[in-house]
């Protein structure tokens, strides 16, 4: 049950960050006087949708991504520089349609003769809404409700003694007691571990683990606030050492700068992830069939984010309460939208920041001209490009379907 509530808050919040995206591109559109025919939650067939002034808001079937239509992207005629020049059957399709689209909504101003900045704007407000939501979800996780962060003081101490429901089972295994035997007890809280101090509980599990299995170490811990100290034998387990304890966990709260660091952090991260994207799909592409398994550095599809939130909602069973996973939730939307924001600013059409990059190319071109005393040549001429975006859109395709298919094959979660 609790596999499926978490998949189901990740599809809500999924859902949620493509909305504020879109109308993150509808509201300055608007503004600006841009027509925009449709605003679009899901891909598919039509479950509900109201006309509001001159826009249809629809919700569909598949509620995986959304799209808002935007009258008028693409200049239905060339720029006068290029007027009796040969293009592709391609770019005349496109601006054939756009000159159509236009012509239907006569009433609405398109795109394309918008101010360069004002594209810019429109454009950008969607990656930007991703950004506002990523701050608010981390700042929320970590800043106001807090994570449970495991302590050096114990909340468990497994004993040693064997009830009639373990007999069995101790008698194939021994039992992990080694902590219990050398007199550790809930509420003690460690301080050292074979003379070495420590400051977390990754510090101590990562010592024990390491450690020589049947060899005695030192320990000193506190105990009603006096210190004492005793010796724990570490006790072999599948080719490591454990003692049989378990940690208390605390809420645990940063600042919110500390909040705005940890966004930029993953922004970098992400951003460096992109940078190598062909790598990491490849990576992904042979962890179908069984290799590359150790690199956990590649990219997750909706199957595996969606995956990861059912994890998030299911591990630590009963005990671990739907009010306790919230932070764990809004981390992972964090990092969802900081993603979105990311991989949609990739300066490639028919990605946002391909649109981005054309109206700044408009710009300056137009900046030019004027410095050069010439006419401003007006709205760049994007349908040229067209070829390029069906092909970017391919390849995004194929990258979909591997890493779908990975993360059924091959799950990293």
């Amino acid at each position: 049950m609790g596999f499926i509530i978490g998949v189901l808050v990740l599809l809500i919040g999924l859902v949620f960050s493509v909305g504020i995206h879109e109308l993150g591109h509808l509201l300055p559109a608007k503004r600006f006087g841009a027509g925009v025919p449709q605003y679009a939650i899901g891909f598919g067939p039509t479950l509900w949708k109201k006309q509001i002034g001159s826009t249809s808001y629809q919700i569909k079937a598949i509620l995986l991504g959304g799209f808002v239509r935007i009258l008028g992207m693409l200049r239905p005629t060339p720029i006068p520089s290029r007027e009796g020049k040969q293009d592709s059957a391609q770019v005349i399709e496109a601006r054939t349609e756009s000159a159509k689209e236009i012509a239907d909504h006569p009433n609405m101003k398109p795109f394309y003769l918008l101010k360069w900045w004002q594209k810019v704007i429109v454009m950008f407000g969607g990656p930007f809404t991703n950004l506002v939501l990523a701050v608010i979800f981390t700042t929320f996780a970590f800043s106001v409700f807090g994570t449970l962060q495991p302590t050096l003081t114990l909340e468990k101490v497994t004993s040693c003694q064997a009830t009639s429901a373990t007999v069995s089972q101790s008698e194939a295994q021994p039992k992990i007691c080694a902590a219990h035997e050398a007199g550790l007890a809930p509420g003690d809280t460690i301080q050292s571990w074979n003379g070495q101090e420590l400051k977390s509980w990754h510090d101590l599990s990562t010592k024990i683990y390491e450690s020589t299995p049947n060899q005695p170490v030192k320990v000193t811990y506190v105990r009603n606030g006096t210190l004492a100290e005793t010796e724990v034998t570490p006790q072999a387990y599948e080719g490591h050492s454990l003692v049989g304890i378990a940690p208390h966990s605390d809420v645990w709260r940063i600042s919110i700068s500390g909040s705005m660091r940890m966004v930029w952090d993953q922004m970098i991260g992400t951003a460096g992830l992109i940078m190598r994207l062909p790598q990491a799909v490849y990576e992904r592409t042979t962890q179908i069939f069984g290799y590359n398994l150790e690199q956990k550095n590649v990219p997750l599809s909706v199957v595996g984010v969606v995956s990861l939130g059912g994890k998030l909602g299911s591990n630590g069973g009963d005990s671990v309460t739907l009010a306790m996973r919230i932070p764990a939730f809004l981390s992972l939307l964090g990092s969802l939208n900081i993603a979105l924001f990311v991989f949609n600013l990739i300066p490639l059409l028919p990605l946002d920041g391909g649109h981005i990059l054309g109206a700044l190319f408009e710009g300056a071109r137009g900046f030019v001209s004027k410095k050069q005393g010439k006419p401003d040549p007006g709205a760049a001429d994007m349908a040229r490009l067209v070829p390029l975006s069906l092909a970017v859109a391919g390849l995004l395709l194929v990258m979909t379907v591997i890493l779908m298919v990975a993360d059924i094959v091959a799950p990293l979660v």
